[in-house]
């Protein structure tokens, strides 16, 4: 993963490049290799984390939806955070093991 400075060329840009992809963290341009996909069947662990993380992405829309919830996580914002990072991470801390 490479970051590059603010006078890139790649600068503002996003998505699939060659073999490459590029992205936007907090500022800065991030470019890395395009993802490889495994040929290997998911496992029981990787496939309850899936089943996991599904759970909590409809918890954070469900959130989002909610003007009233959407509100009062607004008021807890962290730095560099956005409601939804933050329903997740609720979702994750309310079920630590699942």
């Amino acid at each position: 993963m490479k970051n590059t400075d603010s006078n890139s060329m790649f600068n503002g840009f996003h998505g699939k490049f060659g073999n490459m992809v590029i992205k936007q963290c907090n500022g800065k341009t991030i470019i890395s290799a395009l993802p490889c996909k495994s040929s290997n069947p998911p496992t029981q662990k990787q496939l309850m984390v899936q089943r996991r993380f599904t759970c909590a992405a409809r918890y954070a829309k469900t959130v989002m939806a909610d003007p009233e919830a959407h509100a009062a996580l607004a008021a807890r914002l962290q730095p560099g955070q956005t409601v939804y990072t933050l329903a997740m991470k609720d979702f994750y801390t309310a079920n630590p093991s699942g």
